[in-house]
């Protein structure tokens, strides 16, 4: 009867385990970093949840932690903002790629996504129903990102609100261009069909525009991802050639004033490369 109660209040403890997990977990995910964090995965097209992409970062943040002590002996707190600092940047350009990447896949679907509702238009649907036929017939993410705004409405929502979280989702400025043409054109009238090719054309001719651009600047981008590679590469060749420099330099009081300012040096230069390497259209 004993080894019965046991194993039973064994059992219980193990099964409390997973639920407190399952309660840290639901109580970051509604805090507040954890819905800003939700809504940067959505925008990437990433299906991982707010918690599990915040543990995954942990693990990189350890790893750097565990390479950086290893390696280098770097006093405690250096391997900490070290680690913090960079698994910071890693989720910061991974998120904003995927999320730059996303939004140009939606932006170069809408000169398609013009044509495709005009013609629908033409054959006498409604804005509803040439949607749902996006929806049905463009390849993802158009059709995807289309979809959900077809299941708004037909859940009863207002058509503006629909077209507005998705201009807020997706922040391309040819979807923008798109929904309002369309949003304006039901309330004031006029001839959308002819609306919709003219602007399928001037949104074809911005893409190849873009395309060039970013041929031209390629060069000036990949500048600056050599320039933040570069030092990290550098002192893992002269800890390698000389071993135990890069300790010794760390745990010198002068490191804490050198480090700040190289820091602040490499993010003022990938910032200005980056920024002057843009070129809107």
């Amino acid at each position: 009867m004993r080894d019965q109660l046991r194993i039973a209040a064994g059992d219980t403890n193990s099964s409390s385990h997973p639920s407190s997990i399952h309660s840290v977990s639901v109580r970051f995910e509604n805090s507040k970093l954890g819905k800003s964090l939700a809504t940067q995965l959505a925008q990437a097209d990433l299906t991982v949840s707010a918690s599990f992409f915040a543990v995954a970062l942990l693990g990189i943040a350890m790893a750097i932690f565990l390479a950086a002590w290893f390696f280098f002996q770097a006093p405690f707190l250096i391997d900490v903002v070290l680690a913090g600092g960079l698994t910071w940047l890693f989720a910061k350009f991974f998120l904003d790629a995927r999320r730059d990447h996303y939004i140009n896949q939606v932006a170069n679907q809408m000169p398609e996504v013009a044509i495709l509702v005009s013609n629908a238009l033409k054959a006498g649907l409604s804005v509803s129903q040439s949607f749902a036929m996006v929806a049905e017939e463009m390849p993802a993410p158009a059709g995807k990102e289309f979809s959900k705004i077809v299941t708004q409405l037909n859940l009863g929502n207002p058509f503006d609100g629909a077209t507005e979280n998705m201009m807020k989702r997706l922040p391309a400025e040819e979807l923008k261009l798109l929904l309002t043409t369309i949003t304006i054109q039901r309330k004031a009238g006029g001839n959308l069909t002819r609306a919709l090719a003219v602007m399928s054309s001037a949104i074809s001719a911005r893409h190849r525009a873009r395309n060039e651009i970013a041929t031209l600047t390629a060069e000036a981008r990949y500048t600056g991802l050599i320039v933040l590679v570069l030092p990290i590469a550098m002192l893992v060749m002269i800890n390698s050639s000389m071993e135990g420099a890069v300790s010794a330099f760390l745990n010198h009081p002068i490191a804490w004033v050198i480090l700040p300012i190289f820091i602040g040096i490499q993010a003022v230069s990938v910032f200005l490369i980056r920024r002057y390497s843009e070129v809107k259209v």
